[in-house]
């Protein structure tokens, strides 16, 4: 399984990006899974929410995670759920699209989602060496020195993944 994190701050896009690259993988052939992180209260599978969405665009399995605990709802009060246990979980697939592990770095791919001015903070690339390119709506950032792609084309960072990670493109 090769897990891809996507990170940002809160609003920057992550959700939207992950359920159209879900949708674009799956459409591809890849048997695809889901995992977020949430810092608030977890509800699973209601119209609107994030693990409902990912299940509606295609992807077979979805694990929603807090601090207190995660969904397929095993909860897990004494300590948060880590990204690899989260992983571990999972039934064999291709892909596991991650949203919003920010302080881990168990992914074989980390992208960080970024749109100036949602948050009056540098950008997470600037700071984590562990990002390998930044998603924006900008084709190219002044000074940023990893690759920059524009946010607006999920199927030019679905492709970007697959060369990243050597996958055997299917689109």
């Amino acid at each position: 399984m090769k897990v891809i994190d996507f990170v940002g701050f809160s609003g920057s896009g992550k959700t939207t990006l992950v359920e159209q690259l879900v949708t674009i993988f799956c459409n591809a052939g890849f048997d695809v899974a889901a995992i977020k992180s949430a810092h608030h209260d977890i509800q699973v599978d209601k119209p609107g929410k994030d693990s409902y969405r990912f299940q509606a665009a295609g992807a077979q399995q979805v694990i929603v995670k807090n601090d207190s605990g995660w969904a397929m709802m095993k909860r897990t009060p004494l300590k948060p759920a880590t990204l690899k246990e989260l992983v571990s979980k999972l039934d064999p697939c291709d892909l596991v699209l991650v949203e919003g592990f920010k302080k881990e770095d168990d992914a074989d791919l980390r992208l960080e989602v970024w749109r100036p001015g949602v948050k009056e903070e540098p950008a997470i690339y600037t700071q984590d060496k562990g990002i390998q390119a930044v998603l924006t709506e900008a084709d190219s950032i002044a000074g940023c020195e990893i690759p920059v792609i524009n946010l607006n084309n999920p199927r030019l960072i679905a492709r970007f993944i697959a060369d990243k990670l050597n996958l055997k493109s299917r689109f």
